[in-house]
């Protein structure tokens, strides 16, 4: 990777042998030019006097022993030679010329392994001196800088020759003395230290040989590795503020990345230590005014929901019979959306039901329809929390059954997410991670581009990354793990985060796919609140919440619109003082502008309307959780303080994971995951543009396992061996 603020050197230090066959200019000579030592680094000048690159100039040249006998050469061919005017040329005669300009090339190029091109312009001002005296030198200027012609240095035989021989001391790029004397490595930057870039960076760092042809970078524009992982603690236990789950044990790379490391298990509490409360058996659901509901009341409808999730989702092989439930209003099964489906079940559970609004006694005003349809959008808002779809009749049926779960059981990590991050961050290098570093500008070169603003032949790496701070990176390759939702700003017109533009089939599957807003609220139960839950009184339930339709004239107006589709509240493991619920949508963006004492009303005002005294009757078996006394009013029940996360107005993420929506399929998914420009990497192309310039990796680029963590890792890794692959197809 190439920083234009920064000096970067190959080698940390240098051998300092007499026996060194390309020596530092002695002080004295450096006067005879006052240019030719200016603004050079000291790190370079160390590199190039390193004994061990005769060794790499051998590999270079293919030369069969390190005797240096006159043994043929061959120099690897690289794509584009013209896009460069400076290359290594072989011939039958075994000597290798360096031509200084295009015209002197001529038809010296072909499809073989005859020729390389120099690139990567290291500025000039050496000068150095082989040791028998005969100079070579090494200027800013291009070859041919002075005398004009374009004079020749020809490589015959062995290293001490190739500097020996130059016909006339000329004026190259410091470029080309690179190229002779070590392997360039391809400069690759990651955009993004989340879980897809870090996996990428761990893979390309990690994998044999690597290090020989890549140079790597992770730049991130927060403060902080993870992305949206982000572990925290709250109220004296471990939280997360984004990811939560291992969603499946079976298979999945997240988890077994836990157990290599440990951290599945700890001493300090963390949430949902004792499993997941959505568990039928410990969650209790009441509806709106303190009633609370018996299983006869809540299963059926429950049962119904889950039902035709699995047949959305395809898990029990139902799924064809929804385009009879979409035929009843008419609309096309290509374009049913989760929504549509679930709500044209729900009526035709009830057109198989009678008596559905029958009174219910001792439910104050509601009746049995009203109670299921609650419960039935309690489920849904709990689906908007999984999906991140602010509204279910915005996500894709046909789509969702694409949706792949690793089977087993769902868990949270002891230790914390970030111990997942951390432990693939641990291989990287100090610095090759950079925080703080805001990417404002992707500049790129497509073909068409290179013709139009006259960049066809130019020798500098295709990528330019602009920052905030003004400075530029330039990279052969660049890793794009950012947000959907970041892209999806990046392609406004005003935004100019690409330039050029993308493509329009990049464009479009971005603007189609959908981009949602999750957001975590967790709450203190203040000291006294807690130690009377703690004393066993008044157990603070798993609640779950069903509420009044909006429009409902029985509706408690002192709830707050963000509460009314919020599924449940609870603690975060049995007897925690921390209480937990999750909001999407429109809901979780207003609770991002939200004062700690708005959000604490609004919740309080809701849980004195749910934990009120009983008003069930024995009919049902029902129990009263206040026992008629303490939970009277707002149940005794305050809180002490708040913390929630801000994943929509976060400028680095703007919202939490993607969804399939209506209009978009999982083609879209295939389309986020294709690198530009778009040919394939390991083919021969007629283009002049340089291949595999952006890829792109994160959840939303995975056809199956987009919106997880294990999707992002799987992204990470395919962007990883695709450059593998390519350097490995082209003989690097």
């Amino acid at each position: 990777m190439e920083d234009t603020g920064k000096t970067h050197s190959p080698h940390e230090t240098a051998a300092e042998s007499s026996t060194s066959l390309v020596k530092k200019v002695p002080e004295d000579d450096v006067a005879e030019s006052e240019t030719e030592m200016e603004g050079i680094g000291e790190d370079i000048m160390a590199w190039l006097s390193d004994d061990t690159l005769t060794h790499e100039v051998m590999k270079l040249l293919d030369v069969e022993d390190s005797s240096f006998s006159p043994t043929p050469c061959k120099v690897r061919f690289i794509d584009n030679p013209y896009s460069s005017s400076l290359v290594f040329q072989t011939t039958p005669s075994s000597y290798v010329t360096i031509n200084g300009n295009e015209e002197s090339c001529g038809s010296s190029f072909s499809d073989s392994e005859s020729s390389v091109m120099a690139s990567v312009d290291m500025g000039g001002g050496f000068r150095f001196r082989s040791h028998n005296g005969m100079g070579v030198e090494a200027g800013s200027g291009a070859w041919g800088a002075r005398g004009g012609a374009c004079n020749g240095l020809e490589v015959e035989e062995g290293l001490d020759e190739a500097l020996a021989r130059s016909r006339d001391p000329t004026w190259i790029q410091a470029s080309v003395l690179k190229k002779l004397f070590c392997h360039e490595r391809r400069c690759g930057g990651i955009f993004g230290a989340g879980v897809a870039g870090l996996t990428a960076a761990n893979k390309l760092y990690t994998a044999s040989g690597s290090k020989d042809v890549f140079e790597l970078c992770v730049v991130e524009g927060g403060s902080r590795i993870g992305g949206r992982i982000n572990t925290s603690e709250f109220g004296g236990d471990r939280i997360e503020m984004g990811a939560t789950w291992i969603h499946g044990i079976g298979g999945s790379p997240v988890h077994k990345i836990a157990q290599e490391i440990h951290a599945l298990e700890s001493e300090q509490p963390w949430e949902c230590m004792d499993g997941s409360s959505e568990d039928p058996t410990r969650a209790t659901t009441f509806a709106e005014g303190g009633f609370e509901l018996n299983p006869p009341l809540v299963e059926p409808v429950s049962t119904v929901f889950k039902y035709l999730m699995d047949c959305a989702q395809g898990k029990k092989n139902l799924a064809e019979e929804a385009p009879t439930i979409s035929a009843s209003n008419g609309t096309p099964a290509r374009n049913l959306s989760v929504g549509s489906f679930l709500r044209q079940g729900l009526d035709a559970y009830w057109a198989s039901r009678k008596n559905q609004d029958e009174e219910l006694i001792g439910y104050g005003n509601w009746t049995r329809k009203s109670l299921e349809e609650a419960v039935f959008a309690m489920h849904e808002s709990t689906q908007r929390t999984y999906t991140s779809a602010g509204d279910l009749q915005a996500l894709d049926y046909s789509a969702e059954s694409e949706y792949v779960m690793f089977p087993g059981e769902e868990i949270t990590i002891a230790k914390g997410y970030l111990s997942i991050i951390e432990a693939l961050a641990s291989v990287l290098p100090p610095g090759l991670i950079q925080l703080g570093r805001k990417v404002t500008r992707i500049e790129w070169r497509p073909e068409s581009y290179d013709m139009e603003n006259g960049y066809h032949g130019s020798s500098s790496r295709p990528v330019k990354l602009h920052f905030l701070d003004g400075s530029v990176m330039l990279a052969d390759h660049v890793i794009v793990t950012v947000s959907l939702g970041v892209l999806k700003a990046g392609i406004q017109q005003d935004s100019g985060m690409f330039n050029p533009p993308l493509p329009c089939f990049k464009t479009e599957a971005i603007s189609r796919l959908g981009f949602g807003v999750v957001n975590k609220l967790f709450l203190q139960l203040s000291p006294t609140s807690h130690h009377r839950i703690s004393q066993g009184f008044n157990k603070f339930p798993f609640l779950q919440m069903a509420f009044h339709r909006e429009d409902s004239e029985f509706r408690q107006k002192k709830i707050p619109w963000w509460m009314r589709r919020t599924a449940s509240l609870f603690p975060i493991y049995e007897n925690s003082s921390v209480l937990l619920s999750w909001f999407a949508g429109e809901e979780a963006l207003e609770l991002e502008s939200l004062n700690d004492e708005q959000i604490i009303n609004g919740v309080s005002a809701t849980v004195s309307s749910f934990l009120t005294k009983s008003q069930t009757t024995d009919n049902f078996n029902s129990h009263e959780l206040c026992n008629g006394n303490s939970f009277e009013g707002n149940c005794g029940v305050t809180f002490a303080k708040v913390l929630k996360s801000q994943w929509g107005s976060d400028p680095l993420f703007l919202g939490s994971y993607s969804y399939v929506a209506v209009g978009s399929s999982g083609d879209d998914l295939d389309k986020m995951a294709e690198p530009l420009p778009r040919f394939n990497g390991c083919e021969s192309s007629s283009s002049s543009s340089p291949p595999l310039q952006i890829l792109f990796a994160g959840e939303a680029t995975h056809r199956t396992h987009y919106s997880t963590t294990h999707g992002a890792y799987f992204s990470g890794l395919r962007e990883a061996n695709r450059l593998l692959q390519h350097y490995s197809c082209v003989g690097v």
